[in-house]
């Protein structure tokens, strides 16, 4: 999908949510003890969409039994393959596990709003939206 194209609403397909856990490295150090550093863990919201995955990530789990919302970030489109795969991630980045998995419908696309009907692993909406910030983001679901 290019830069500034917006998909069509009422297109339907899945959605996959990973589990993303990075090792604790040593961070690089003049000591005789390296002092460990982790690399961070998250959730990666991925949602397929005119042929690659609109992906937002979150360190915080969105439940699916309450209207919640919890910060996100925006990332660059993923590949299809993420919606099946789960284990190692090329270049050292860690592990993927898929936590949840379904089926979505588009309801709603902008370039700062995205809206999802889901079901499978949670049944009502998905809104991702823009915050303040042009980096920010929120990932809110309402059964």
């Amino acid at each position: 999908m290019s830069a500034g194209h917006l998909p069509q609403v009422g297109q339907s397909g899945r959605y996959v949510v990973l589990r993303h856990c990075f090792r604790t490295v040593a961070a690089e150090s003049h000591s005789e003890t390296p002092a460990p550093r982790h690399r961070g863990e998250h959730y990666d919201w991925m949602f397929a969409v005119d042929g690659v995955l609109l992906t937002w990530a979150s360190e915080q789990w969105l439940a699916a039994t309450v209207a919640a919302g919890v910060a996100a970030l925006q990332l660059p489109p993923h590949r299809l393959a993420y919606l099946d795969y789960e284990g190692e991630v090329s270049g050292d980045r860690g592990t993927v596990q898929r936590v949840e998995a379904g089926t979505h419908r588009l309801l709603q696309a902008a370039a700062d709003r995205y809206e999802f009907a889901v079901q499978g692993g949670r049944t009502g909406v998905m809104m991702l939206y823009r915050t303040a910030s042009s980096d920010s983001w929120t990932i809110a679901f309402a059964p």
